[in-house]
Order: C-alpha cells, then structure tokens, then sequence
C-alpha cells in the first residue's frame, strides 16, 4: 500500500480595473506585510496559477502548495501615473500525523477510533508548516522612506518571509478539535509597524489556542 496521492493544478485569469488594493497580512498572526499606499488600484490583467500536491497514507499527510499571482497595478497619486506588473509568490510545505493511529485524510475531520463518550482518550494529532513568501521587487519603486509614494510602501513591506508553524491537534470526538500551536515569522528586511518608522520589527512568534465545533 503506497498510500493515496492527490495532484491538482488550477489557473485563473481575468480583467479588474478601478478597483483598490487591499493590504496582504500573514496566514497565521494577521500582521500586515505589504502595505499598499494610497492610490493604488488594479489596471488590467491579474493572473494566478496554483499546484497542490497531496500524499496520505494511514495516519500520516504530506503537502505541499504554490501559488503565484501576478497583478497590473496603477498609482493614481503621482505626478506621473505609471502602471506595471507585479508578482507575489507563495509556497507552504506541511505534514501531520496521528498519534493515535486514525486514518489521514487531507482537508478532513477524523474518525475518532476511540472518542471520550465511549470512555475512550479521543484522538492526538501533531501538524508542522513551513511556508515562504515572495513578492517582486518593483513593487516598491524604490520607496525607501515612510511617506513616499509608490505601489507598496518599502519601510512597511517584506522583502521575503518564511513562517515555521508547529501545532498539536486533540480531537475528543468525531466533530470537535481543540488546537495549540507555536508560529515564528521571520522577515527578511525589518518592518515598520508604527506611525513612524522608529517601531521596527525583523520577526515575532506566537502561541495560538483554538477551540473548534464543526456540524
């Protein structure tokens, strides 16, 4: 038995125009690292080509995803508006595995073999992330101090960043999943998180606790 393996490739490509940028925030702690500036709206096409490969076999799942997404923006604000394509890039690698030997299934709740009801200890689940974002550097325009004008505002913004994410999943039955987890996001350049640029941080970590019903 090698286990059950799932490859998907999707693409999406379309037209928007007139419409404003929304700020990009990290997966797991919210923190906003592209902060677009004011003015910036969508000009044209805006593309993106996602790959997922999955591999599960008995109580262990692997997986991997990339996505790269390529928008033409347009500043408004400028003495000269120009309008260019950017590319934000994005990828994770994770895996889980079962303490408590369910059965693996990507994007699915287990069947919990021995649920607390019927006096069992529920199900033990470990889960680990690495993932890496990417974004083209002419999203900046050389926008180096914190009240230039660009796309994205380079004081505010990541270069890169990776986010490593450990977690242990308990499931005392079929339906309900209490969650603990450490996530550390390292940034490649540090990242203004004030109204001036004197507040600077170059990564942060958490812990998250996470109580979920599912019906």
């Amino acid at each position: 038995d090698y286990g059950s393996l799932e490859m998907a490739i999707a693409y999406q490509a379309g037209n928007q125009r007139g419409v404003s940028v929304s700020d990009i925030t990290s997966p797991s702690l919210g923190t906003t690292i592209i902060d677009f500036d004011t003015g910036v709206t969508y000009k044209g096409a805006r593309t993106r080509l996602n790959e997922q490969l999955n591999w599960t076999m008995g109580p262990l799942c692997l997986s991997g995803e990339c996505l790269t997404e390529t928008r033409e923006l347009f500043q408004t604000v400028t003495a000269t508006p120009v309008d260019e394509d950017v590319t934000l890039a994005s990828w994770y690698l994770g895996g889980s595995y079962y303490l408590t030997g369910e059965d693996a299934k990507f994007g699915s709740l287990p069947k919990v073999k021995d649920p607390v009801h019927k006096g069992g200890n529920g199900a033990w689940q470990l889960a680990f992330r690495y993932a890496g974002f990417n974004p083209s550097q002419n999203l900046y325009l050389n926008s180096s101090s914190i009240t230039a004008v660009g796309y994205a505002s380079k004081i505010r913004s990541v270069e890169k960043m990776n986010e490593l994410f450990f977690g242990v999943n308990y499931y005392p039955v079929n339906n309900v999943r209490f969650s603990l987890a450490y996530v550390l996001a390292q940034f490649d350049n540090d990242i203004a998180t004030g109204a001036t640029a004197t507040d600077l941080i170059d990564d942060e970590d958490a812990v998250l606790l996470r109580a979920q019903f599912m019906f």
